[in-house]
């Protein structure tokens, strides 16, 4: 039998009012990342 293992993780970032490109999913495309300086889905 499998363990069940359940994880949480976050990201503290900033919603910007411009959605940038096609990759990546969910607020990807529009969460900005602080620390990297880019959008999320352009540290995929």
């Amino acid at each position: 039998m499998l363990d069940k293992r359940t994880y949480e993780v976050s990201c503290e970032g900033i919603i910007t009012d411009e959605s940038s490109g096609m990759n990546g999913f969910g607020y990807d495309p529009i969460f900005n990342y602080p620390p990297l300086k880019k959008l999320l889905q352009k540290t995929l």
